[in-house]
């Protein structure tokens, strides 16, 4: 599989394709080098590759690195940006629930393995871009968020796979429209040649909500990237006004504000 580290040769550049996107990284003693060819998430296709011994054709924005290693590997993570997913004013009925299945486009960084101790960070890749929007109340207050298609279109191995579950609790129909999605704690797993990432679900309750991660590891698969299940930004609980919150907690609440009206 693509994640599975290896030894870099003396000067030898190694070529990855995921899905149109390419990432190449070249070692010579300690020192590395390496770059992402960027692609549109949404053109992306269904091939992948590598790594392979070849030079690649066009290098651009290069990085360069030093440090003393010899074997690596790239290791999916998910953004820290948060995403928007636009639902469109679904309605959701009192003991309702939806789960959404989402297909996320991974951050790739390339860590150094040393011994079994704690990998070593090289490089930092992004091969595919989302569309940036704005979430917020208006022009001054809110964030920059990444547009996340709910559709899954072209079936894509690097993609992350999520399933983000929203129940409603209350006694009234819940309105979901553009829900904004904090991913970057959540850790990825592979299973059957397929990333996966742990399970956030949502309740909207009466007069509060609760945020929480469904973790079980046997189910699925091999751990590839730890995240952390008590980021702020993944678990809430609380009833607060948004004017009595601090700045990572007041944007964490949105997503169910919009969901409940709270």
């Amino acid at each position: 599989m693509w994640w599975n580290p290896f030894t870099f040769e003396e000067g030898q550049w190694y070529l990855w394709r995921f899905a149109g996107a390419e990432i190449a990284v070249c070692r010579t003693e300690e020192t590395w080098q390496g770059f992402c060819k960027s692609l549109r998430w949404e053109k992306r296709d269904a091939s992948c590759t590598g790594p392979l011994q070849e030079k690649p054709a066009v290098q651009t924005a290069l990085q360069t690195n030093v440090l003393n290693a010899k074997t690596a590997s790239l290791r999916p993570f998910l953004p820290e940006k948060p995403f928007l997913i636009n639902l469109g004013g679904l309605k959701l009925y009192p003991g309702m629930k939806i789960t959404l299945e989402l297909e996320i486009p991974p951050a790739l960084y390339l860590m150094a393995e040393k011994d079994g101790n704690t990998p070593e960070f090289i490089f930092n890749f992004v091969p595919f871009t989302l569309k940036e929007t704005w979430h917020g109340k208006n022009s001054m207050e809110g964030f920059f968020c990444s547009s996340l298609p709910v559709n899954t279109g072209v079936p894509c191995n690097p993609a992350i796979h999520c399933s983000l579950t929203i129940r409603n609790r209350t006694k009234n129909a819940a309105e979901l429209n553009a829900i904004p999605f904090y991913a970057g704690g959540l850790s990825v797993y592979e299973k059957d040649r397929k990333l996966i990432s742990e399970a956030p679900v949502i309740d909207a309750l009466e007069n509060n909500f609760r945020m929480a991660v469904e973790t079980a590891d046997t189910e699925y698969g091999t751990m590839l990237t730890q995240g952390n299940k008590n980021d702020p930004n993944l678990i809430r609980r609380g009833t607060s006004a948004l004017s009595d919150l601090g700045g990572g907690l007041q944007q964490g609440t949105r997503i169910i504000k919009n969901i409940t009206g709270l």
